[in-house]
């Protein structure tokens, strides 16, 4: 079976596909859920669709990774106004798109932190 994520909707509906249990690094899911993560698109470009999918501007919308051995920083600049819409109340949507960065570089045993620039 082939998947081919296209937008965050997609994104989203496949999260729910997964049980809670298949994050642990020793699941067999895990290998699944990081094949439809991280080999149909880079983290840098599942981040910018997350982000795109959220703001009013997405043509101001721009991610910048810095790689290294064991982690990668993710760097996300939006316009002032969208900024609110990138975060969420009480933080749940930035914490969502860590939540999902993480489970996608988990099969290369990389760890993914994502940045909010103001």
């Amino acid at each position: 079976m082939s998947w081919s994520v296209r937008s965050f909707g997609d994104i989203l509906y496949l999260s729910t596909l997964i049980p809670r249990h298949a994050l642990r690094r020793d699941y067999p899911y895990l290998s699944w859920l990081a094949s439809i993560g991280m080999e149909v698109i880079a983290v840098r470009e599942l981040t910018e669709i997350m982000a795109k999918a959220l703001v009013e501007h997405p043509d101001q919308v721009q991610v910048s990774e810095i790689a290294g051995e064991h982690a990668s920083v993710i760097e996300l600049t939006t316009a002032k106004e969208d900024i609110g819409k990138v975060i969420g109340k009480r933080g749940r949507n930035a914490q969502a798109m860590r939540t999902i960065l993480n489970a996608a570089s988990a099969k290369l045993r990389k760890r993914v932190v994502l940045e909010i620039i103001d």
